[in-house]
């Protein structure tokens, strides 16, 4: 399962709004993908949880979801409770539009 995020903002400022008002205890670390399709990507950690936001883009082309290109930006759970997406998805604010998907993931 997929959270897709739809917004204007830079990957950084998303990766820091998530890891400041969505998942506030968590721990926000960037880092080079080379196994997450070449690019940047963060880990957002708490507890026994990581959830991984990536850019959804041509240019990423492993974790790129062309069916879901409008969205910018989406997080999967790479360790953890799926649940943690839905929770995640009730407290988006505002700026932040998200969609939950069971898209098959690339």
């Amino acid at each position: 399962m997929q959270l897709y995020l739809k917004t204007r903002m830079s990957f950084r400022e998303v990766a820091v709004l998530l890891a400041s008002r969505v998942l506030p205890d968590s721990e926000l670390e960037e880092r080079d993908g080379l196994n997450m399709g070449g690019g940047d990507y963060y880990s957002l950690k708490s507890g026994g949880t990581e959830v991984i936001l990536v850019s959804n883009d041509a240019d990423h082309a492993e974790v790129f979801v062309p069916t879901r290109e409008a969205f910018r930006y989406y997080c999967f759970v790479h360790r953890g409770p799926e649940d943690t997406l839905a929770r995640m998805l009730e407290s988006l604010p505002s700026g932040l539009d998200g969609e939950l998907a069971d898209d098959a993931y690339p």
